[in-house]
């Protein structure tokens, strides 16, 4: 296994101690010697004089970019504790299919068509099965045979390439949300391979789509009653004195009946130019993925109740290389979670 090669990063104003490497893995690891794909890592150094070693990172997703979650970090955003920055150096890793590795790409066209996830009759079920068909047709014509092998077991075998050609020994790692079933999984794969590992926010891999749905959606509602809290509690909130819950719910309901619109989507063109309460919905969860960003939510719910729905409106895809065309998440769902229509 030829050893890793850094050089300098492909981010903008990426600074010197931000180095990025790759290695070609098989695109299917059952024939080694058949077509390679890239995986591509960056790496910080540690701060202290005696590092432990490396830590690799994955922050989840999927269709989390470790590689960009680290260029988050050298560009000042403190995303790691000082103790990980002293004793490890830090690898971010873009398993395949994401970010700087051999990138899933669909065409933007059924990505940017507006039509419900939450079909309510035939008609509805019908568009979204011709929508999401199409788009499963684009990403197999531009991304290729890669596209049958993004799935986790094949991620995890290029995370234990990548181990080999680091050349330090037995792997540490730190995984969040979906980065932590790529660790498990390494794990299963690898046992005797492993220094430490810590998993966050961790998933159980043996639920089905439905059971993990209703863990995720209890979570999600927890994230909102903890965030109304806050409101209540703390004068910073712009929404402090308003019913938080009682707001998102007429939000929602007067976006579904009409779209709220989104003014400054129309003057800069990449996002939609009005919201409906499913988009409201799906942003929110973004949102509240964070709470630093609690400010912001509560500012993007006042100004929608105003009637600015900006914040919450689709970020649109301008071509097949844009983040947002970029199939990576769908694409690994689908192969470890396949569900039969």
């Amino acid at each position: 296994m030829p050893a890793l090669h850094w050089t300098s990063c492909p981010y903008p104003d990426a600074p010197a101690e931000l180095q990025c490497a790759s290695i070609e893995v098989p695109v299917d690891h059952a024939h080694p010697d058949g077509p390679k794909a890239t995986v591509t890592v960056d790496r910080l150094r540690a701060t202290g004089a005696h590092p432990v070693g490396s830590l690799f990172f994955d922050p989840g997703g999927p269709g989390g970019s470790g590689t960009e979650f680290l260029y988050g970090e050298a560009m000042g955003a403190r995303l790691f504790s000082a103790a990980t920055r002293e004793h490890f150096d830090v690898i971010g890793v873009d398993p395949r299919g994401v970010g700087l590795s051999s990138p899933v790409r669909c065409d933007p066209a059924p990505l940017n068509r507006q039509v419900s996830l939450f079909p309510e009759d035939e008609a509805a079920f019908r568009r979204l099965v011709e929508r999401n068909r199409g788009l499963g047709e684009s990403c197999r014509r531009l991304t290729g045979p890669l596209l049958d092998h993004v799935d986790t077991v094949s991620a995890a075998r290029d995370l234990e390439l990548l181990r080999r050609a680091l050349g330090q020994g037995k792997l540490n790692y730190l995984g969040l949300s979906y980065g932590s079933q790529l660790g498990a999984t390494y794990a299963e794969l690898f046992p005797d391979r492993v220094r430490t590992m810590a998993l966050d926010g961790a998933l159980d891999h043996s639920l089905s789509t439905p059971a993990l749905m209703r863990g995720e959606t209890h979570a999600y509602e927890d994230s909102l009653d903890r965030f109304a809290d806050w409101c209540a509690r703390d004068t910073s909130c712009s929404l402090h004195g308003t019913d938080v819950g009682r707001l998102v719910d007429e939000l929602v309901t007067k976006a579904d009946r009409t779209p709220i619109p989104a003014p400054q989507c129309a003057e800069d063109g990449d996002c939609r130019t009005s919201v409906t309460g499913e988009d409201i919905l799906l942003e929110l969860q973004n949102l509240l993925l964070f709470p630093a960003r609690r400010a912001d939510l509560a500012l993007a719910l006042g100004r929608a109740r105003d009637g600015d729905g900006s914040a919450f409106s689709p970020a649109l895809a301008s071509g097949p290389s844009d983040r947002v065309a970029n199939g990576s998440a769908l694409a690994i769902e689908c192969q470890d979670w396949p569900t039969p229509v």
